[in-house]
């Protein structure tokens, strides 16, 4: 459960760049993080990987 929190954090800004990769403006995800800022696409590869891993804590 403590690395699926961890892993699920990186989303939230837990990661090299201290910054959220979750959109709550537009409930979409951005696809990740290049070495010095935040690649602004926001696919359904990406958003569909943030509910998966957010449903999956909520059930625990």
């Amino acid at each position: 459960m403590e690395k699926m929190r961890h892993a699920f954090n990186w989303f939230l800004g837990e990661n090299h760049l201290h910054q959220i990769i979750y959109n709550p403006c537009t409930g979409g995800c951005y696809d990740g993080l290049e070495e010095h800022n935040v690649n602004l696409n926001q696919g359904a590869e990406s958003t569909v990987s943030y509910l998966m891993a957010r449903l999956t804590l909520e059930g625990e």
